[in-house]
């Protein structure tokens, strides 16, 4: 049975195709950089020239949409014009139109006019009907030359097809550097980076390469699904109690492993170890990646049917799904795999830590106790909850004062009040900076210290900011006690995480069961909701 290891062909092919492109940029440089004047007379007069010539100089990177251009981008030029330079974007010079040298990367390159200079073109297909006076390079696409190409340097196609009409001339002899079985793979995966990797998106919905690895490993990890339950659930477990922290783990192993593997196999006698990381690694992140897909369609269902069993199929799928669909997505879909990775690498990672620590002690898991809470109703009053024995019940007042009578009863059933998602706390978070926004003009580039310390002095003096105020909301810590400047600095710090991250830590608070973002992890905290009545003042 023939399994492929992901991401192996991917990241191979791309590291292999940046190579080849940066020699083939070099190669094609060095001519120019030959030919410079060594008089120092000749030499300024050269840079004198240069620096007329930069003015009229055109570099488009992603430029205006072309009427002809199926790729939908194109650029006219006028006669004298000088280098073009086009990522992500095709390129047309029609005939009468000359460049000084023409580089296209992740695009197509159809020239019918004239190329002083080089012509590269990594990534696409290029069609050269016209003369090119340097070096004509070709990376990971195919070239046809047509009955009006002059090529009067050398000519390489590296990992693409040659179609030479018999009209064209070429100078020296083409070299076609092909690699054989890997061919099948080097022109797929060059057309998956222009419509995938140059979009943000795993998963382009006309790249068959990529469709066909999705299938893959839904099925590997469909099968990991069906024969390896509890390993799964162990790390579903770790997902639902854990997610930021199995998170970071995974980061910080994806960014220790590389490192990690280059010492071992400087060892020498590491070496042998590196095969067994390296697929310790792969195994850890199939089961881990098996049990987030699992984890998502769970927080999709929940929604419509909070009765989902975790290890039910129906969960596994419907995470499957989401997946696919937010992969396609552009800019979301690379940040949705850049996420799922660590984290399902850091829940298996620690669940086969926590699974060590317990057959290393001999114990099975610690059991744990229900602690009867009481509830606050609607009018203030505190009841017992439903399960609760009579001897707790003896132990609770039977009434509470009414709300605006005491912050104590509050405090003491913090944990039972409701909890804030994400757009009450957008909502209160706006407030506090329209409040604040008349200092941008007076502090300027120091607002955003301003704004930390608005929001540290808040929380540690109220518990709560102006905005939290108008909303209801009040910052409480986990563990029941109060919070203090600590708690408060460490909130505010690791709300910056939370922002790097793309602001992924605060939408997390909205997905999250505990309504937690990653600051309310870190700093051990959540924002509940008082009930009306209540004075925060």
């Amino acid at each position: 049975m023939k399994t492929t290891a992901h991401p192996t062909p991917l990241w191979l092919g791309c590291s292999l195709a940046a190579a080849i492109g940066i020699a083939a940029l070099s190669v094609a440089c060095l001519p120019a950089l030959a030919q410079q004047p060594t008089d120092p007379t000749a030499a300024a007069a050269s840079e004198a020239k240069a620096e007329v010539e930069d003015a009229t100089e055109t570099v488009a990177v992603l430029g205006k949409q072309g009427s002809d251009s199926p790729q939908g981008f194109d650029l006219h030029l006028n006669p004298g014009s000088g280098e073009i330079v086009r990522i992500g974007a095709s390129a047309h010079i029609k005939q009468g139109e000359k460049a000084g040298q023409l580089v296209v990367i992740f695009g197509d390159a159809t020239m019918e006019g004239e190329v002083d200079g080089d012509m590269v073109v990594v990534c696409g297909d290029a069609i050269v009907d016209g003369p090119v006076k340097g070096d004509f390079v070709t990376v990971m696409g195919s070239t046809k030359l047509g009955p009006n190409a002059r090529l009067q340097g050398d000519c390489v196609v590296v990992g693409g097809r040659l179609d030479k009409d018999p009209g064209a001339q070429v100078r020296h002899e083409p070299v076609e550097v092909s690699f054989g079985i890997l061919f099948g793979w080097l022109q797929p995966l060059g057309y998956w980076m222009k419509t995938g990797l140059l979009l943000g998106r795993p998963l382009p919905l006309t790249s068959g390469l990529a469709w066909t690895l999705v299938i893959l490993h839904f099925a590997i990890y469909f099968i990991i699904f069906l024969l390896m339950p509890k390993p799964v659930e162990a790390c579903l477990k770790t997902l639902q109690t854990q997610t930021l922290p199995a998170f970071l783990v995974g980061l910080l192993t994806m960014v220790l492993a590389v490192p990690l593997i280059v010492i071992l196999a400087a060892s020498g006698v590491g070496l042998l170890i590196v095969p067994f990381l390296w697929l310790a690694m792969l195994a850890a992140k199939f089961v881990g990646k098996t049990a987030v897909l699992q984890f998502a369609g769970l927080q999709l269902l929940e929604r419509f049917g909070p009765q989902t069993s975790p290890r039910s199929l129906p969960a596994f799928l419907a995470g499957s799904a989401l997946v696919t669909v937010l992969y396609i997505v552009p800019v979301l879909g690379l940040i949705v795999y850049g996420v799922l990775l660590p984290l399902g690498l850091g829940a298996a990672l620690i669940a086969a830590a926590a699974a060590f620590r317990q057959n290393d002690t001999g114990q099975g898991p610690v059991p744990t106790v229900a602690v009867p809470m009481k509830t606050l109703d609607t009018t203030g009053t505190a009841s017992p909850s439903p399960d609760t024995t009579p001897s707790a019940e003896a132990s609770i007042p039977d009434a509470a004062p009414p709300p605006s009578a005491s912050m104590d009863i509050i405090q003491a059933d913090r944990a039972v009040l409701p909890r804030v998602g994400f757009w009450l706390r957008l909502a209160a978070t706006t407030l506090d900076f329209i409040l604040l926004c008349w200092i941008i003009p007076i502090a300027g580039p120091l607002f955003i210290l301003a704004w930390f310390a608005y929001h540290i002095g808040m929380w540690t003096w109220k518990g709560t900011t102006i905005g939290g105020i108008v909303c209801q909301l009040k910052i409480v810590r986990i563990d029941g006690r109060d919070l203090d400047f600590g708690v408060a600095l460490v909130r505010s710090l690791g709300s910056v995480l939370s922002f790097m991250a793309l602001c992924l830590g605060f939408f997390w608070a909205g997905w999250d069961k505990e309504r937690q973002a990653w600051h309310d992890v870190i700093a051990g905290t959540t924002i509940v909701k008082l009930p009306k009545g209540v004075s925060l003042v």
